[in-house]
């Protein structure tokens, strides 16, 4: 769900659709890559650079 290793649109819609309904936990980015180093061949989501950042700020309500 991820586009280019960022947590874009489609990856925000899907978890706040889970919420929407009784979960009262979702967590995102539970295999993300981590180090720059890490072999990333694409499906999750790249906390190893800081262009991620803006897209994880101020999602929490």
């Amino acid at each position: 769900m991820d586009d280019g290793g960022l947590p874009l649109e489609h990856y925000q819609r899907y978890h706040e659709e889970k919420a929407e309904g009784d979960l009262t936990l979702t967590m995102s980015g539970g295999s993300s890559m981590v180090d720059v180093d890490s072999s990333w061949g694409g499906g999750q989501i790249n906390v190893a650079a800081d262009e991620i950042v803006p897209h994880l700020q101020g999602r929490c309500r």
